[in-house]
């Protein structure tokens, strides 16, 4: 695809020259492994985005947080402006008030108010929690807002969080309890509740869950007493909600990209035509998303050996004339989601940098803000929204894998993508079952979340935005669509390898017939490509299927091909019925395959996943599935661009 217009969604700069989509992805890719390189973060209430904060979240024992010692003048300030106004006896909600519906009540006893707020809030079974790397960025994402000097909370208050992140011990949190509004209360009172050694505090120490007032202990930090405000202004904002939808986030971006590469190759398996992704096409529809995934599968294509033209058709047997929808319209489903993926992460870029807490301490202004920045309506909205878009990217690789498997659809591949004799060989015909399966989850977790909302709190959070229980349940959408992702990459690396079993089948064919034939026969290339010469045997074999006649038998080859004058060719489907060919076609395959061959190469030389092993496929696909899981295949998916950004 020329890059000289590049409507919308591609780049205009000659830096800038990949799909925005992309460039976003392998921009987070680079800020996560800048962190790892510099093993530290700085954080001053501006600067997190996706990238770095997943980085720190996922590698708290290697990464060190520090914080900007600029940002503390504010700080100070700010708890200066909140003093200031309480010796007024001026009312301030949280301070000198009650909580929430009980806003009405005069607490006398200010740091016991905040300890009231703890102990009312110690309500979560704690059995089901989130995981460590969620509890680190909850903390992460609390330090980062409480530094920008709005909330009225000490610097000693945000050193010890920052202090305990660097030793490794954060707070345990409840799963289950929040509504996102007024903030994640009950999940991140249990990081106030850690800080002041409450007994009933649970903390992450070295993988293990322990009592708060010992993991303390353990790395000699004391517990803190909470001023006036403190208490609350930990508990108050959408830190957790805020946490977990980055961290899926972050992984969603590389499933998108999985999945243009997955289409890409499923183009390839079932010799289908790059034309599907011609500029012309895209460029008289410009949606930025449809224009940048269009131009990433006509990239990816290029140079590929079983990309199929159109003029091949002509003089053959009848086909359809376009491929099936779910490759030629690759572009046009997956670019709305992209543009959907793209607008997620920008709204989280900016929850992470905001002050989400109330009130507000305004000391440059000497004003005390009441507010509501703890609802969490875009952690919600786009976290429903993410979800719906990974259904869309669960769908069209499960509408791809179907064709992959059906002998009907998939353009001369064997039944189920089995090489072995199909009556006693099934191939992935369990996995096509276990795709359905993963597809009827991810369908019912599309579901929107917001709309769910119940008053709470004597119907003071009479709104409430649900954007933990959001992103809790896209987390669970992430997980299903790597499984699928993993199973549908083992069987496009399968269907790859067939057609080079074809190539190898079809070239001994053509050989043995060179002699007696006396022609020249261009064998250099797969049997789909255009403008090549075969013997009419060759043509009926390509139209019947090469494995349809490998395992047909004898007397149905004669009969219906008319050879029984080419006395090799039983020795031929011998040696390909005993599977002695399988390695040999594997090592061909990325050299014939387009600018996907780096993936084929990793799954077979990189995870060591075999061809045609057909006892073992469980282990296997989870070997990709933990690739893709630990974010081992992110640098390979990224490299794949190098020369499309050159």
């Amino acid at each position: 695809m020329e890059n000289a217009s590049k409507p919308n969604g591609v780049g205009n700069s000659t830096q800038d020259d990949l799909p925005l989509h992309t460039q976003q992805t392998i921009a987070m890719h680079n800020e996560y492994e800048d962190v790892l390189r510099l093993k530290k973060v700085i954080i001053s209430g501006k600067c997190l985005t996706v990238g770095t904060f997943t980085a720190v979240s996922r590698n708290m024992s290697c990464v060190k947080v520090i914080l900007d010692s600029s940002c503390k003048p504010g700080v100070d300030e700010s708890v200066k402006c909140l003093q200031k106004h309480m010796n007024t006896h001026e009312i301030i909600y949280g301070v000198n008030t009650g909580f929430g519906a009980s806003g009405d009540e005069r607490p006398q006893d200010l740091k016991q108010n905040q300890v009231a707020i703890l102990n009312h809030l110690n309500v979560a079974i704690r059995s089901h929690f989130l995981g460590c790397e969620i509890s680190c960025g909850a903390v992460l994402a609390r330090i980062n807002s409480n530094i920008s000097g709005y909330s009225g909370l000490r610097w000693t208050v945000i050193e010890m969080m920052s202090r305990l992140l660097n030793k490794g011990i954060t707070p345990v949190l409840p799963s289950r309890g929040s509504v996102t509004a007024s903030g994640d209360l009950i999940p991140l009172s249990c990081i106030a509740s850690l800080l002041a050694g409450k007994h009933f505090s649970l903390a992450w120490k070295d993988g293990d869950v322990v009592d708060g007032i010992s993991a303390l202990k353990s790395v000699n930090e004391q517990p803190i007493v909470l001023e006036a405000k403190e208490g609350l202004a930990i508990v108050n904002g959408t830190s957790v909600a805020t946490a977990l939808a980055a961290l899926v986030t972050y992984d969603s971006h590389f499933l998108f990209m999985l999945s243009e590469i997955c289409t890409a190759l499923t183009v390839e398996a079932l010799n289908g035509s790059q034309e599907n992704f011609h500029e012309i096409i895209h460029k008289t529809k410009p949606h930025p998303g449809q224009v940048g995934v269009a131009y990433n599968l006509h990239y990816l294509l290029q140079g590929s050996d079983y990309c199929q033209d159109m003029e091949w058709m002509e003089g053959r047997k009848p086909k359809l004339r376009q491929d099936r929808y779910s490759t030629r319209a690759a572009a046009q489903w997956l670019g709305p989601h992209v543009e959907t993926l793209k607008h997620v992460t920008d709204s989280i870029n900016i929850e992470l940098n905001s002050v989400t807490d109330n009130p507000l301490i305004d000391y440059k202004n000497d004003e005390i803000l009441h507010g509501a920045n703890f609802m969490g309506c875009s952690m919600s909205q786009g976290m429903d929204h993410l979800r719906l878009s990974l259904q869309a990217v669960g769908r069209l690789a499960f509408a791809q894998f179907t064709k992959l498997v059906n002998k009907y659809y998939n353009n001369g591949l064997p039944p189920n993508l089995t090489t072995d004799d199909p009556s006693v060989e099934y191939g992935l015909k369990g996995l096509d079952t276990a795709m359905a399966s993963y597809m009827s989850e991810l369908q019912f977790l599309a579901n929107p979340v917001q709309n769910c909302m119940n008053s709470a709190e004597c119907d003071n959070q009479d709104l409430n935005s649900l954007g933990l229980i959001s992103a809790r349940y896209t987390t669970t959408a992430v997980e299903i669509v790597g499984q699928m992702l993993a199973s549908h990459l083992y069987a496009l690396c399968t269907a790859v390898d067939i057609r080079s079993l074809e190539t190898l089948f079809i070239t001994q064919v053509e050989e043995s017939q060179k002699s007696s034939l006396n022609t020249n026969i261009d064998v250099s290339h797969p049997p789909r490509a255009k403008n090549l010469k075969y013997s009419k045997m060759t043509n009926d074999i390509i139209e019947h299927g090469v494995f349809n006649v490998i395992w047909a038998g004898d007397d149905y080859f004669k009969n219906s091909l008319h050879t029984s004058d080419f006395q090799k060719f039983d020795e031929i489907v011998a040696d390909f019925r005993s599977l002695k060919f399988h390695h040999t076609a594997q090592e061909t395959t990325a050299g014939r395959l387009g600018n996907t061959r780096a993936v084929h190469v990793f799954v077979r030389d990189t995870l060591k996943v075999p061809f045609a092993d057909y006892t073992n496929h469980s282990s296997h696909i989870e070997k990709i599935y933990e690739s893709i899981k630990t974010g081992r295949i992110n640098s390979v998916l990224c490299s794949l661009h190098d020369e499309n950004e050159k």
